[in-house]
């Protein structure tokens, strides 16, 4: 991977210049990336009743560590790169980064980091894999903008038979090996492959079909499928021998992901991952809190679908209790509310005075 590029013909290679200080549009992207994986987050750690500043912090230095351990990796296995000159190693700067080193010291910091702070790993974890792919995904659009990580080669007419805009087929009219031509464009096909992950799981989420942990689960194996296809196609992969080790690692994820969710669901049986999650708003006075304490959640398809017997959690039942207690002030208030104040000095055994407005049948005519 080359962050650096003297090809005048790249689209769009440098983002920003200011003076002698170039910041790249991969760079951006990155960055870009990050950004919005932290606002998400943070905004879901709210609503499972994770401090922020926790996330916030565990976040940064989680991030600063995936680009150690995604460097790390890459030198790792192509150390015949830097073995002659091992200062390169820190030139980061010029590109060098994989993907697979970042997922395990992800992974592993969040264990260290939710047993230290005592948050719920289950909970971290689902929220991280959702980060890994937004950073994944614009991260792709990086290589894009340096014209690398590209499949072999193809010609217009394919690429055009995609229905790509044009400036993305411009941009894969690449010179390498002394002549310009056409390469399949993997960064885009990893890219959306990553997205449609991100908007499964955002909707599934937020439905009772997965429980804690699913998430991480499913990234695993989706992300080994779509990552050992698309290997499959690039020009530029890291090997081990004859076999793609970008391939191999795949493998290793899809078998993790599956092992790792038959051991939840058969050891640790967490709930529904919507089970932990805050309510949005609670009302506070009245027939107001009453009503809404009485009206039935309507069940959604997915309930009839997937109704199964759940575990509540244990900060479920402490918060129904709280509803309960709430419910019952409440229907003690408007009890009071409706209640008739007869006054002392009105004699019960006066004569009753009929309205004017009543019609007695016993003097009709």
């Amino acid at each position: 991977m080359r962050l650096f590029f003297d090809d005048p013909n790249a689209f769009l290679a440098t983002g920003i210049e200011i003076g002698k200080l170039q910041i790249r549009f991969y760079a951006l992207c990155i960055l870009f990336g990050m950004l919005i994986a932290v606002i998400l987050g943070l905004r879901e750690a709210k609503k499972l009743g994770i401090n922020p500043d926790d996330i916030l912090t565990g976040g940064i230095i989680g991030i600063v560590l995936g680009i150690i351990g995604a460097r790390i990796y890459y030198v790792i296995f192509a150390w015949s790169e830097f073995s002659s000159h091992p200062v390169d190693v820190f030139a980061i700067w010029e590109g060098g980064l994989a993907i697979h080193g970042g997922i395990i010291v992800a992974f592993v910091f969040a264990l260290i980091y939710c047993k230290k702070k005592k948050i719920n790993y289950l909970m971290v974890i689902d929220m991280v894999v959702i980060g890994l792919l937004i950073g994944q995904t614009c991260g792709r659009w990086g290589n894009f903008f340096n014209r690398e990580a590209h499949g072999g080669e193809t010609t217009r007419a394919f690429l055009e038979s995609l229905r790509l805009p044009t400036f993305i087929v411009n941009q894969m009219y690449i010179n390498e090996g002394g002549g310009y031509t056409y390469y399949h464009p993997t960064f885009l096909y990893e890219s959306l492959w990553n997205f449609v992950a991100i908007i499964v799981l955002l909707i599934l989420r937020r439905t009772r079909t997965i429980r804690l942990g699913d998430q991480a689960g499913i990234y695993l194996i989706w992300y080994g499928i779509g990552r050992f296809w698309i290997e499959g196609m690039r020009t530029d992969s890291l090997m081990i021998g004859s076999i793609k080790q970008n391939q191999l690692i795949s493998i290793v994820l899809i078998v993790l992901g599956i092992a790792f969710l038959l051991f939840k669901y058969l050891k640790l049986k967490p709930g529904y991952y919507v089970d932990y999650l805050e309510p949005e708003v609670e009302p506070t006075i009245g027939k107001e809190m009453a009503t809404k304490l009485n009206t039935p959640k309507k069940e959604t398809i997915f309930d009839k679908l997937f109704k199964k017997d759940n575990k509540t959690p244990k900060k479920k039942v402490v918060k129904q209790e709280k509803i309960e207690e709430k419910k019952e002030f409440f229907e003690e208030e408007i009890v009071e509310e409706e209640k008739i104040e007869v006054p002392e000095e009105l004699d019960k055994n006066a004569p009753f005075r009929k309205s004017k407005y009543i019609v007695d049948d016993d003097n009709e005519e």
